[in-house]
């Protein structure tokens, strides 16, 4: 059932909204222009939520590339440790000889 359309308005827009308008669903210019802001409206919460759901996503990732860089940086520090102990040792063993 179509809504009675008693809001009657004029209004410039540029070629740009022009190109979008006619790509839109319906027959006439009110009809595209009626469709296209309706299916904005019903569709925002939706892509709201589909922004959320990433940006959790997006903070989760880099929880775990915080905690994954925290671990390599331990293992660096260990194998430059590992690696002046192999120095002290070898050291040792050309003393040695």
């Amino acid at each position: 059932m179509k809504e009675k359309k008693t809001n009657i308005r004029s209004f410039r827009y540029s070629d740009r909204v022009a190109e979008i308008l006619e790509a839109s669903e319906g027959n006439t210019l009110n009809e595209k222009f009626e469709n296209l802001v309706l299916f904005c409206y019903d569709e925002l919460p939706g892509v709201k939520s589909e922004l959320d759901m990433y940006k959790r996503w997006v903070k989760e990732e880099k929880e775990k590339y915080n905690q994954l860089s925290g671990l390599n940086r331990g293992f660096e520090e260990i194998i430059r440790d590992l690696e002046d102990v192999k120095e002290k040792l070898d050291a040792m063993v050309d003393e040695n000889v």
